[in-house]
Formats: structure tokens, C-alpha cells, sequence
């Protein structure tokens, strides 16, 4: 996926949760479940930006859903767990790597934000 269609789709994510919020459960209602499983499986993937529209996309339907959302938690909250307890900043160096070239260093850290 190019860089352009990530953030096509997380910013559908977004648009379609505004839409929920607009119009309400009751006539969002048939949409929801295929687009909750959606932004399961993007909070799945390798790209940060994905994982972050598909938690925001859950939590606006936590909030137009309200108490109805509950049969959603048991498979997002083990999910947000995990996000909370990942490592902030990993580095990934091998014994060779050149430790004083700080845009090599800089290449090897990983740095999580939580999402």
C-alpha cells in the first residue's frame, strides 16, 4: 500500500465516524459491524497510521454506540491493552553497526507513540 493510500484510508476512517456521529446508531447502524472489523484489522497493521485511525475510528463508535457498543469490548480491549504495554523506544543494533554515526543509530530506534 502506497503512502497516499494509507492515509486515504485512515482518513475514510475518519470521514465515516463523523458520519456515525452525525446521523446516530439507529441509522448507522447496518454499517457498523463490517466497518468495526475493518478498523480491527487496521489496528493490526505495520503502519502507525493505520493503528491510529482504526483506534480513533473504535473509540467515535464507542461514542455513538454507547452502552450497544459492549459486545465490541471483549475483542477490542485485549487490543488496546497490548498497544498500552509495548516498549517506547526499541533499538535494533547489531554488534558491526558503527556507534558513532548518529544517523545510523537514529535509523536503528524504533520509537512507539501507543499507537
Amino acid at each position: 500500500m502506497t503512502e497516499d493510500d494509507i492515509e486515504l484510508r485512515a482518513q475514510t476512517f475518519e470521514n465515516i465516524s463523523s458520519m456515525a456521529r452525525a446521523v446516530g446508531s439507529e441509522t448507522f447502524g447496518s454499517y457498523a459491524e463490517p466497518l468495526i472489523n475493518s478498523a480491527y484489522a487496521a489496528i493490526h497493521s505495520d503502519n502507525g497510521r493505520l493503528r491510529e485511525s482504526g483506534f480513533a475510528f473504535i473509540s467515535n463508535m464507542a461514542k455513538v454506540y454507547g452502552e450497544q457498543f459492549t459486545s465490541f469490548l471483549e475483542k477490542i480491549v485485549p487490543e488496546i491493552f497490548k498497544c498500552l504495554q509495548q516498549d517506547e523506544i526499541e533499538f535494533d543494533i547489531n554488534e558491526d553497526d558503527d556507534l558513532t554515526d548518529e544517523a545510523a543509530i537514529a535509523e536503528k530506534m524504533n520509537i512507539h507513540t501507543g499507537i
